[in-house]
């Protein structure tokens, strides 16, 4: 039977990613709510990048320390490339709803729930990148489960 096993410094190290991610986050919201015109609109498109690439590099750096004994995992670069496409619109969106000069609850609760959808996202699209001698069994109730408590 194989055993997982995580390096822990790049557990840490995903957290201080997602943390100074946050921090950066709530920062540009603040910057963005004053601008105005174009610039306001540079500074939404600015903060999706840096919001996305930010979950998203959180994520794997969680991710890539993983082994499983008697295993080599690497992860098929393309579909990682192509799971920072929803959370790139999604910061977006998020950051938009965000600037806006009146926020409804409802508009804040369809960006958070926008925002958590392309996490899960990230999550599964790097979990179908896994390449290796390695079956994945796909459970419909644990999936689902999963996604609920997100």
């Amino acid at each position: 039977m194989s055993q997982l096993h995580y390096d822990s410094p790049y557990i840490i190290l995903s957290f201080v990613v997602a943390i100074f991610t946050a921090y950066v986050a709530l920062d540009l919201i603040r910057i963005i709510s004053k601008s105005q015109g174009k610039s306001k609109l540079g500074w939404i498109f600015t903060g999706s990048i840096s919001l996305a690439v930010g979950l998203w590099s959180s994520h794997f750096i969680g991710m890539m320390p993983l082994e499983v004994t008697g295993i080599t995992i690497h992860y098929e670069v393309k579909t990682l490339l192509i799971s920072l496409i929803a959370p790139l619109l999604t910061s977006g969106i998020a950051f938009y709803i965000a600037s806006l000069p009146k926020v409804r609850v409802s508009s804040l609760l369809f960006g958070g729930v926008a925002l958590g959808t392309s996490t899960i996202g990230i999550h599964y699209m790097g979990m179908h990148a896994i390449q290796g001698d390695i079956k994945i069994d796909w459970d419909i109730t644990w999936l689902i489960s999963s996604v609920v408590i997100r």
